[in-house]
């Protein structure tokens, strides 16, 4: 309990009493497995922790983990149990909360989860949980949940409104209607749109019921043609999806549908609020995982190559210049093969984007070291020693104060490259030599400069 206490209780409490959740609180769910504790013992730790002023504020509780028993005091309006099994004696404490509203039940786990809407018909008679204006059973495959199922949850719940239906397997001619009650769904583009902004204003970002919709987005703007103005929302709307909560470390199914959403007259044409929240998300720390962090790259990528992007008022080019270096950096290192000439490219777009546009007393990049690039220039690819130029250029134009213009800086590489294809021809190449080679052929004093600024460095 320690652990889970330092994690989250007492952020939430704090939370709570600064009144940042806006009359209700969350537990947040994206604990370690180990660590998720039992409901009945995070109730417990509230209850010692929070004093009765915060008690009272509290009007949701998320929990994704074991499930022991509810205590009715602290669930007021809101409960997600999303990907929790329930049996017939939890389902006979969710009735007891006879305030509930809003209940998440979306289970998209291999054998769904039907124990709530079978039990709801047989307590029909007891008017089970009055006031029950949202359900959520997403995730539900069709051959086991029928329609007709589903529509006599209306009898059992008279103020239901609204039925969460977000599933892979209805297809788009489905015939699906229940007089007086909102069906969120993911059958057409319009619809997921809809059903995204319904569970961001009610439930934030919640896995097991946004990103099968995000998926289905990218599924859709794959093999169909739609209006522009349609592929602009759906780039916002996925923008303000991550923006609640997702992390690159945690899943990768947006990071898909945006790079395929995603181009220069788009980014121009979204929201600078959503340009802004989408550079937040790429600048924060990048992920470890191998296989997520192909896609960070290329979104990463995408973004700040973009003149648009890069246009906006609110972008830290210091931080996106050192991010991409380390790209770079990684990208040249051994195992990095498979998108090296990719980030070498991205390097020299945002150099020559970037570093004009930054202070030259920035700590952070005058620690850098670029004995990487400085090899580069015996590599056996002409692409990527004209790369490597190109950005070493760039930086010794910065770290010089030289502010040359980019004519300047073009001419410069031109005859550092000259220099270096020569050599290359008839010699091995060994970098000191090279190096030697170039100060000792090129013509013009900004090169025999940049020679002793990279033998110095």
């Amino acid at each position: 309990m320690d652990t889970l206490q330092t994690i989250c209780i007492r952020s939430l409490a704090n939370s709570i009493d600064k009144s940042e959740f806006k009359g209700y609180a969350k537990l947040i769910d994206d604990l370690p497995s180990g660590q998720r504790k039992p409901f009945f013992d995070i109730i417990a730790a509230l209850d010692s922790i929070l004093n009765s002023k915060s008690c009272k504020k509290l009007r949701v509780l998320k929990i994704d983990g074991d499930l022991s028993e509810f205590n009715s005091d602290w669930i007021d309006q809101k409960l997600s149990l999303a990907g929790i099994r329930l049996g017939d004696d939890d389902c006979e404490e969710i009735f007891k909360l006879s305030k509930l509203q809003f209940l998440n039940l979306s289970n998209f786990n291999p054998e769904p989860n039907l124990y709530f809407v079978e039990y709801s018909s047989l307590k029909k008679s007891s008017k089970p949980l009055p006031e029950l204006k949202f359900l959520d059973i997403s995730g539900f495959a069709p051959h086991d949940l029928e329609m007709t199922q589903i529509a006599r949850l209306v009898e059992v719940y008279p103020k239901l409104e609204t039925i969460g239906l977000i599933r892979p397997g209805f297809p788009p001619n489905s015939n699906i209607a229940i007089p007086g009650v909102k069906l969120l769904m993911n059958t057409t583009i319009e619809e997921r749109l809809d059903s995204i902004d319904y569970y961001l204003n009610n439930w934030g970002f919640q896995y097991k019921t946004i990103t099968p919709i995000i998926y289905g987005i990218n599924l859709e703007v794959k093999r169909t043609t739609y209006p522009e103005e349609l592929m602009i929302q759906c780039l916002g709307k996925v923008i303000e999806a991550i923006d609640h909560g997702t992390k690159f470390n945690q899943i990768y199914g947006p990071f898909g549908t945006l790079t395929d959403l995603i181009d220069e007259s788009r980014l121009r044409r979204i929201s600078s609020s959503q340009r802004h929240s989408l550079a937040r998300y790429l600048l924060a720390q990048p992920p470890r995982d191998e296989r997520v962090f192909k896609y960070y790259f290329r979104l990463f990528q995408q973004c700040f190559t973009s003149d648009a992007f890069l246009a906006s008022p609110y972008i830290n080019y210091s931080m996106v210049y050192n991010i991409t270096i380390d790209f770079v950096l990684r990208a040249i290192s051994p195992g990095g093969d498979s998108y090296r000439q990719e980030a070498l490219e991205m390097g020299m777009s945002i150099s020559s984007k970037c570093l004009c546009k930054m202070s030259r007393s920035d700590e952070t990049f005058r620690k850098r070291k670029f004995g990487g690039f400085y090899y580069l220039m015996n590599d056996y690819e002409k692409r990527t020693r004209q790369a490597a130029a190109v950005i070493l250029v760039h930086v010794f134009s910065f770290c010089t104060n030289r502010s040359m213009t980019e004519d300047q800086k073009v001419q410069l590489t031109t005859e550092i490259m000259y220099c270096v294809n020569e050599y290359s021809r008839d010699s091995d190449l060994d970098i000191q030599s090279v190096f030697c080679f170039i100060h000792k052929r090129s013509k013009s004093s900004a090169a025999k400069d940049w020679i002793n600024w990279v033998l110095i460095n």
